[in-house]
């Protein structure tokens, strides 16, 4: 049987230490890992080497299976393919060398994704053909023909997930299509905070950008309005920080610090996440600049990534509505005991 994997004492045909060097697998410390197509497990060792809690490897090659075995009694290797995976999740999974081997390469993705936990890793190497169309290339290799995606091709692939290309991973010899590795994530929705002032501009961005590309926007304003004219059902404490005698739609900053004051931050941002659908929305309310890590946390809490959108302000500078009523009272007072001037003066 053809050596493949390469031990100290035993060369094979691939150069395992240069090809986990291009892998650059995260940590592994606590982590549970499978490698699917693990030949002699050297990459199964590593990871057990590196403190993985689980480490598993699945090959459809007996001989490999019980190889790896003993060299490796502590990781669990089946002997089985590709068409049913070993029960998950795993927080990193390895697919190196061997997507083309698949008859539905888009599927057998799929399927691994879908045994990823979901802030795992799938690190994939595989050949990228250079061709500039958006295709699948058959090329004749050393031992058969198989079909290679182009990088456009692999783009269409992933297009549901994030994903990263590393860099180029060794060459195989009788593989004349260059290989790449990529790490794959589930893509999390994002959260677009325009938390700024009022009269900041926040509602005319969030129209012009977000709106107009078809991106959800949420109202902190409007959800409070609808909570304190008892048209929307925001919970008992966060109603009762909203819903008081005296409140004024025209001093919403004054209920949004309230409400943060009182601790309810989970519970507000729990209200905008029941309004803003299960993609990427954008947030359009005013939050008080020393509660943006609150919002930020319950957001990530929540699956989404939150992305703050800062800006400088231009021309005349804005002030809170608090603000102006403040400054309009003081203003008010001062009059007092200055003399009107006479009639037809």
């Amino acid at each position: 049987m053809t050596q493949y994997q390469s031990f100290p004492e035993t060369a094979g045909s691939s150069h395992s230490l240069e090809k986990l060097k291009a892998l650059c697998l995260p940590p592994l410390k606590g982590r549970r890992f499978l490698d699917v197509g693990c030949n002699e497990g050297f990459f199964c060792g590593y990871a057990l080497w590196d403190g993985a809690s689980r480490s598993v490897g699945i090959d459809r090659n007996a001989a490999f299976i019980e190889r790896a075995k003993q060299r490796f009694p502590g990781c669990e290797f089946l002997m089985q393919g590709w068409n049913e995976l070993p029960a998950g999740p795993f927080d990193v999974i390895l697919l190196a060398s061997a997507l083309h081997y698949a008859k539905d390469q888009p599927a057998l993705v799929n399927s691994l994704m879908g045994c990823l936990a979901p802030d795992g890793v799938l690190v994939l190497e595989a050949g990228i053909h250079p061709a500039l169309e958006k295709d699948w290339i058959l090329v004749k290799r050393g031992i058969d023909e198989r079909l290679f995606p182009t990088l456009l091709k692999l783009r269409e692939v992933l297009r549901h997930y994030a994903w990263t290309l590393v860099g180029d991973s060794v060459t195989q010899s009788g593989d004349p299509v260059p290989r790449s590795v990529m790490h794959v994530r589930h893509r999390r929705p994002v959260a677009y905070l325009l938390m700024e002032a009022s009269g900041s501009g926040k509602s005319t961005m969030a129209r012009h950008l977000f709106r107009s590309a078809g991106v959800p926007v949420v109202s902190g304003d409007r959800l409070i309005d609808r909570t304190a004219r008892d048209k929307l059902d925001a919970g008992p404490a966060l109603t009762a920080a909203i819903r008081r005698p005296d409140y004024d739609n025209a001093r919403v900053d004054v209920v949004v610090r309230r409400i943060f004051e009182s601790r309810l931050a989970d519970a507000y941002v729990d209200l905008i996440l029941r309004y803003a659908g299960t993609g990427d929305f954008a947030l359009d309310g005013y939050v008080p600049p020393e509660h943006h890590e609150a919002v930020a946390r319950r957001l990530t809490e929540k699956g989404y990534v939150p992305v703050r959108l800062t800006w400088r302000g231009v021309g005349v500078p804005a002030i809170s509505t608090a603000g102006v009523q403040e400054r309009a009272q003081r203003y008010f007072e001062s009059l007092r005991g200055t003399r009107a001037p006479a009639a037809g003066g």
